[in-house]
């Protein structure tokens, strides 16, 4: 328990009243006070977070006045002029009186103006005394960072934080509020500070509630990278998913997309023809811009072997036989979105990129001539300034 000493004055002025003056005193015997006696105490608040004030305690003074009166209405008159140079003070203190505890004593010190207690012939004892705090309530201790939600946005080097204090309990957000100054230039591993405001602290007390934490540190994590380089381990499963993506794109094929593809492979391209497919994986390749390595995209290339048969016969009397088959080889060239790394090594690419839809391949292109491809891939890119490394 503490033992914290606050000192409260109560500057008295009196305003005297023509009538019974100096003579009024000089004829009777004095009156003595005992100024805690008629001190009332006004506690509010919760325990650790009590304030406390004083005043006249007018239903004493009264029955006090009362008293006298029976034996003497001039000594009653005295009395009360002299409480009304108390009641008239301004009550102040040297110390924070809103974080008060159970078991602090508080220092009262009554000051009058000596010249206005003779005038009424009245004597002021016990003027200072102390105060043991008592009877707050123990409030409802609640840590306002436990809801809040912080989540860190943007990559790495240029991150930025966001606060969301929609799941904290509204007494808290009503009575204050949540900042921090981080800026746009975090780093995974920085730690920055978030506060809680707090600018109506009756609002709490009021619904005995204690804020146990002002202020608290969070560590920045999950900011993503984008990288200059990305290995062959880390895009195997993405290689995968986007092969089936492949598939589907090719079982749609008619026979003006197959004689673009094989070229002079086919020879026959006036018929349907019903595709057989196997693509594989290839190779990889990554671009960026060695001055700006968050413009970026991923070219998975997919050899294609097809075995096409000939739904029909052709019209040319030197062309293909219905059941007849056809097979070549091509490179398909699948560009994905813009690629970045987690703190983990993982790797993600962003589907949203230009215009994809929920697939990885937002632009593709083939060739029959394996010398060809990277020509194929720098005419997706669009970006003269990228840099090309094969994914190894």
């Amino acid at each position: 328990m503490k033992n914290k000493m606050k000192y409260i004055t109560a500057a008295a002025g009196i305003m005297i009243l023509a009538g019974c003056a100096s003579g009024c005193a000089s004829k009777t015997k004095t009156i003595t006070i005992q100024a805690k006696d008629y001190v009332k105490v006004n506690l509010s608040g919760i325990d650790k977070y009590g304030s406390i004030d004083f005043e006249v305690d007018d239903k004493k003074v009264e029955k006090k006045a009362k008293e006298l009166a029976k034996k003497s209405e001039i000594d009653a008159y005295r009395f009360r002029k002299a409480m009304d140079s108390i009641r008239n003070s301004s009550i102040s203190t040297n110390d924070d009186d809103d974080e008060l505890s159970n078991g602090d004593k508080v220092k009262v010190e009554v000051s009058v103006e000596k010249k206005d207690i003779k005038l009424y012939g009245v004597k002021v004892e016990s003027k200072e005394f102390t105060y043991t705090v008592k009877g707050l309530e123990k409030g409802k201790e609640v840590d306002p960072f436990e809801d809040l939600i912080v989540t860190f946005n943007g990559s790495d080097g240029h991150g930025y934080v966001s606060v969301d204090s929609s799941e904290v309990d509204e007494n808290i957000t009503d009575a204050g509020y949540f900042t921090e100054d981080s800026g746009y230039t975090l780093s995974n591993g920085d730690t920055i500070t978030v506060k809680y405001e707090c600018w109506d602290e009756s609002a709490l007390a009021e619904k005995k509630i204690v804020v146990v934490e002002k202020e608290k540190e969070y560590t920045v994590e999950g900011l993503i990278s984008y990288p200059t380089s990305i290995t062959s381990s880390q895009m195997s499963n993405i290689n995968t998913e986007i092969l089936n993506e492949v598939k589907s794109t090719l079982d749609g094929w008619s026979s003006y997309y197959w004689s673009y593809a094989l070229g002079d492979q086919l020879k026959d391209s006036t018929v349907e023809y019903q595709a057989s497919v196997t693509p594989n994986f290839y190779k990889g390749y990554y671009g960026f811009t060695p001055d700006d390595p968050s413009t970026n995209n991923y070219f998975a290339v997919y050899k294609v072997d097809v075995t096409l048969t000939a739904k029909e016969d052709s019209y040319r009397d030197d062309g293909i036989k219905q059941g007849e088959q056809v097979q070549g080889t091509f490179y398909f060239i699948a560009k994905t979105g813009t690629v970045s790394v987690d703190e983990t090594g993982s790797v993600t690419i962003d589907k949203d990129s230009y215009w994809g839809d929920d697939g990885y391949i937002v632009n593709s292109d083939y060739t029959n001539d394996e010398t060809k491809i990277l020509d194929e891939i720098k005419d997706l890119s669009y970006y003269s300034d990228m840099t090309f490394v094969e994914v190894q």
